[in-house]
């Protein structure tokens, strides 16, 4: 009995059993925090394109929401798509729900679609459908009407 509180001492088989299944309990989470991070990009698919300043010829866009496709100068897939006459949006071509790009994803009319997993994004790199949970990653462009030309960068 403790004679401060009055209440009987836990027996050592107890007290051990206790020990035993709080660390479980701290084993089991030690190993799951890390697996379920896993299924998840810690970083966006943008950090992983090198730094550029690029310029890309936009004269054949003469509606809005046509597209050119184009690569960064380490390879990386961008899409530039004409919103207005004046206004422009690049997008990257790597899909945030598990970085699937190139040839992986394509454009169908007003959407691009990432054939690994099928998610879906309008032409401003919005989620349209999942399983991505976030946007594409889109990149400063500027348009310049007397080259006709965008300059795009990160």
């Amino acid at each position: 009995m403790n004679m401060f509180t009055g209440e009987s001492a836990q027996s050592r088989r107890e007290f051990l059993k206790l020990l035993g299944k709080s660390l479980a309990g701290v084993s089991i989470v030690g190993f799951a925090a890390p697996l379920i991070n896993s299924c998840s990009s810690a970083t966006g698919p943008g950090s992983q394109v090198a730094s550029f300043n690029m310029s890309v010829d936009v004269s054949s866009l003469t509606q809005n929401n046509q597209a050119v496709r184009t690569v960064t100068p380490d390879g990386y897939s961008l899409l530039v798509v004409r919103q207005s006459a004046a206004s422009y949006i690049t997008l990257l071509l790597i899909c945030p729900h598990q970085n699937c790009g190139g040839s992986s994803m394509v454009q169908a009319g007003s959407s691009i679609v990432c054939t690994c997993h099928d998610s879906k994004f309008n032409l401003a790199g919005h989620v349209t459908q999942g399983p991505a949970q976030t946007d594409l990653t889109t990149y400063s462009t500027v348009y310049d009407a007397t080259s006709k030309k965008v300059t795009v960068h990160n």
